[in-house]
């Protein structure tokens, strides 16, 4: 049978192959049969890798994930941590995926407030529509701190005395102090689920909220900041850099009212491989950039949105002392169509080079922009 061929039986069939997995169709909805990224082989069985009720759905269907997967893991900790039990763990794998991608779990009937609200977000099955780390941090804040409760009235009763209680009951003060430590733990999963690659900042960075770029940026303690003067230069960028000035951090904001019409482009992806059919075509003079450099594009997300990254290596066109430069960027659009590009620049080649390549990890996972 031809590839054409086979595909058209596929379809007829309702199977779909893409990706290394079969996804099969049925009445409207998916079923999981297998998964290359969630299923491997051991001594000619399926086994699968991983809890399979923690992952998204999205990541179930072989997309890209991003932060708002993690942040479904989150929902589904909370949910188990105040319901009881999983909102979607099965008898066998394959009907806990499945669940994963169709079932509704009850509301929250434990969880009150604003932990139900994060609980309800989070585990909403389009990971657009969950709500970002700063709303769901705001939510595990306040319920990790509710109103004080009315002292109440300890009855004792006397070891055997009639009316007295069969068993251990738990006071209302009792239960919400339950519920704060579920709570707690559960602020503590955030910031490990979340934000896997941030983490607690070494002790020699500091973030800084830069209010003209509506952002905060995390850099090494000792990087030397420069700003616009407001004056000659009213654009909206931040840059620090190593005293050596061989690893330098730029942010920068285009406001859409600020910037002439078509200089922002439609999404973030669009923006990138703008600048890099500039790079490919005429390299980049504030860069010191020749025409042509190697380039590795790829689109990515920032808090469960499109966002887009590029890594540019090249050597620098100083015809008397050309030297390897590697830089990383970032580029996001937000719903108001600003676009924030973050650059990262480093030797590239030497003892800098892994220095710069972790400074640019780190910078990009801890940035957090303020505006969505």
């Amino acid at each position: 049978m031809g590839v054409g061929a086979g595909r058209q039986g596929a379809r007829g069939q309702g199977a779909l192959r893409r990706r290394g997995r079969r996804f099969r169709r049925t009445a409207g909805h998916g079923s999981v049969t297998g998964h290359a990224s969630c299923w491997s082989r051991r001594r000619g069985s399926g086994g699968f890798v991983g809890s399979p009720e923690y992952i998204a759905p999205e990541r179930v269907l072989g997309q890209r994930p991003g932060p708002a997967s993690d942040l479904w893991s989150l929902g589904v900790v909370l949910y188990a941590a105040t319901e009881g039990v999983s909102p979607f763990r099965r008898s066998n794998t394959p009907a806990t995926l499945q669940s994963v991608l169709n079932a509704t779990p009850a509301p929250p009937a434990a969880a009150q407030g604003p932990l139900a609200e994060a609980v309800t977000g989070l585990l909403h099955k389009d990971p657009a529509h969950r709500p970002p780390a700063a709303r769901v941090r705001a939510l595990l804040e306040a319920a990790a701190a509710p109103p004080v409760p009315t002292p109440t009235r300890v009855v004792r009763y006397a070891e055997g005395a009639p009316g007295g209680p069969r068993g251990l009951r738990l006071g209302r003060g009792a239960w919400l102090g339950l519920g704060a430590a579920v709570v707690a733990a559960a602020v503590t999963a955030y910031v490990l689920i979340a934000h896997p690659f941030a983490g607690p900042l070494p002790e020699d960075w500091a973030t800084h909220h830069e209010n003209d770029v509506a952002a905060t940026i995390a850099v090494p303690k000792d990087y030397q900041r420069q700003v616009p003067d407001g004056k000659n230069d009213k654009k909206h960028w931040v840059t620090y850099s190593d005293w050596s000035g061989g690893i330098t951090v730029g942010l920068r904001l285009l406001r859409k009212s600020e910037e002439p019409e078509r200089t922002i482009k439609d999404s973030a992806a669009a923006q990138m491989y703008d600048d890099l059919g500039t790079f490919k075509q005429s390299g980049s003079y504030e860069l010191d950039m020749p025409q042509n450099p190697v380039t590795h594009p790829k689109e990515s997300t920032y808090r469960g949105k499109q966002a887009a990254e590029n890594t540019v290596v090249y050597t620098t066109d100083d015809s008397t002392h050309p030297m390897p430069r590697e830089l990383r960027l970032f580029y996001y659009k937000t719903a108001g169509g600003d676009l924030y590009k973050l650059t990262v620049g480093y030797p590239g080649k030497g003892d800098f080079t892994e220095r710069g390549r972790e400074v640019a990890g780190a910078v990009i996972a801890n940035l957090g922009l303020d505006d969505l």
